[in-house]
């Protein structure tokens, strides 16, 4: 209020003197006479007052009142039942209950095979399986050196919901002649052996979860086998397995149990062998392990004091994977102790002489470690190296108490290194191609080589379905040089047989689902080569035929 009290007074002082000069120079002259002093007074201000106008944004929304009126229409809803999706179905190819085969080739080699089986069914399955294939040999400058092949196998299997229950029984006839070394005149019947085997096997098994402890299989098989010699076996072979889970573990056990007993001129031998495999199985991220041992005892029944003796080999089995599903790498160090009669021995070399001796094979250890997996979504390969100890390992070499046309068998203690390569291209059904090549590298104890046995072998193998027509099949097998004993009575050497390539082909032609015509020509190259050390293998053989299906 002071302030504005003051601003006339600055006005006039400030106004005076701009008035005084405005009067210009022709103003008239005029005396004024001051008859009391200058009482300077300062008028009564008064306040101004001022707002600023307000305007009002605020709108009012007019109230409105309005009415609808419902109107009913009447409508009619018509549905149509859709069905229920079902899946795709496949149908299943039409399966025939029977087939038969028949074939001739040269060296008057026929050909007769024949299965039999019952139509699907979820409830049990039975078969039969019978075939001859025979050989009146033909190989010149030697003695008769055919063959025969007969075998007969019945089947059968009951499924139940968790359980199945199989038994099979077996009978097999096989012939052949000791014709190495042996003049052509040679009668048939002094060189002539037969093999017969009677047999038959039962088997139980669970598919059940493994939620608790489970018989996982049960085992039980019996032979006896017989030769013309009269050297006759009997084999019962048992094995027991089980499984538990242990938190997330699973506990498994087996227990293999067999007894051999053989007789030829008098000499009994028995074995009696018991063995127990605990493990256990799981895994640790990308590593999949087993780890367990195995422990057997041996025991010699036919010896005077009925001998034992243990054995223990470790479990050892680990798998990574490196790239899921697609590459994986593996180790693990194992051991074994394989019972062997003869039988099995006869298997792998069928001109051996009756009454051989008989030791089970012991596999001291056997450490491994390899890579497989795929290298496309059509190639897979699998490499692997072994390094293996055996005792008792049998090498098969021609006896010195004949005429060299029959093979004995040598005992003795081995290591192997083993390196194992395989490769797989396939291209869905249609074409489907693999090789594989095997290296072998023998370390002996006291015998100078081991006898018959390659260091290399190669295989190569394809087969091609063209439209479902014509189905080609070849295969090729490189077997490197061996060794064999040249034993005489006075002298003993060794010899060298040469390495070979054996070529097969074969062609299937379809002219319906039921009836189709192949042809199979083996030894396509006509190498000359031997089996074993004097058994010379045939040359080119051809064999056509005719498979039915009904």
């Amino acid at each position: 209020m002071k302030k504005l009290n003051r601003i006339p007074l600055f006005v006039i002082g400030f106004l005076l003197p701009i008035c005084s000069l405005a009067q210009g120079d022709d103003l008239d002259t005029e005396e004024v006479t001051v008859v009391k002093d200058y009482d300077p007074a300062i008028s009564d201000a008064q306040m101004i007052f001022w707002q600023p106008a307000e305007d009002d944004t605020t709108t009012e929304s007019p109230t409105l009142s309005y009415r609808l009126s419902p109107i009913w229409y009447s409508t009619d809803f018509n549905y149509k039942q859709v069905p229920a999706v079902r899946l795709g179905r496949v149908k299943a190819d039409k399966l025939y209950k029977s087939y038969a085969r028949l074939g001739l080739g040269n060296y008057t080699t026929p050909l007769a095979e024949l299965y039999f089986t019952n139509r699907r069914s979820k409830e049990h399955v039975l078969g039969v399986h019978a075939r001859h294939l025979s050989s009146a040999g033909g190989i010149k400058d030697l003695a008769y050196n055919g063959y025969d092949q007969n075998d007969i196998v019945l089947w059968g299997k009951r499924m139940y919901k968790n359980q199945s229950l199989s038994a099979d029984f077996i009978y097999d006839h096989d012939r052949v002649y000791y014709y190495a070394f042996m003049p052509e005149d040679a009668a048939k019947e002094d060189i002539r052996q037969d093999y017969q085997t009677v047999g038959a096997s039962l088997r139980y098994g669970s598919s059940q979860h493994r939620t608790d402890a489970l018989v996982d299989f049960v085992d039980l098989g019996y032979h006896h086998f017989f030769d013309r010699r009269d050297a006759v076996e009997d084999f019962i072979d048992f094995n027991l397995g089980i499984s538990a889970p242990v938190k997330t573990e699973l506990f498994q056990m087996e227990v293999p149990i067999s007894y051999n007993n053989s007789k030829y001129e008098g000499v009994e031998q028995n074995y009696f062998i018991a063995g127990l495999r605990p493990s256990i199985v799981s895994e640790f991220g990308d590593v999949f392990f087993k780890l367990g041992f195995s422990a057997h005892i041996a025991m010699d029944l036919s010896s005077s004091d009925g001998s034992s003796k243990p054995y223990l080999y470790p479990i050892v089995d680990l798998k990574y994977n490196i790239v899921d599903d697609i590459l994986f790498a593996y180790a693990g160090l194992n051991g074994e102790l394989t019972h062997r009669g003869f039988r099995s021995m006869v298997n792998q070399n069928q001109f051996l002489l009756s009454g051989f001796d008989i030791r089970p094979l012991n596999k001291q250890y056997d450490f491994f470690g390899g890579m497989k997996g795929a290298l496309s979504s059509r190639a897979s390969f699998n490499v692997m190296a072994n390094f293996k100890s055996y005792e008792d390992f049998a090498v098969f070499v021609n006896d010195t108490a004949g005429n060299r046309n029959k093979m004995n068998i040598l005992y003795d203690k081995v290591k192997v290194f083993h390196l194992e390569g395989e490769l797989l291209y396939q291209q869905s059904d249609e074409l489907e191609i693999w090789t594989k090549l095997i290296y072998d590298q023998y370390n002996t104890s006291t015998l100078s080589e081991i006898y018959h046995l390659p260091n290399l072998r190669m295989s190569f193998g394809a087969r091609y379905n063209m439209s479902d027509k014509f189905l080609f099949t070849t295969d090729l097998f490189i077997v490197g040089a061996r060794k064999a004993a040249e034993l005489y009575p006075d002298y003993t050497g060794v010899v060298t047989l040469d390495p070979y390539a054996d070529l097969n082909l074969g062609v299937e032609y379809r002219y319906s689902p039921v009836l189709s015509a192949f042809l199979q020509i083996n030894n396509l190259l006509a190498n000359k080569y031997e089996l074993w050390y004097g058994f010379a293998a045939q040359h080119f053989n051809v064999m056509g035929g005719f498979s039915y299906r009904f």
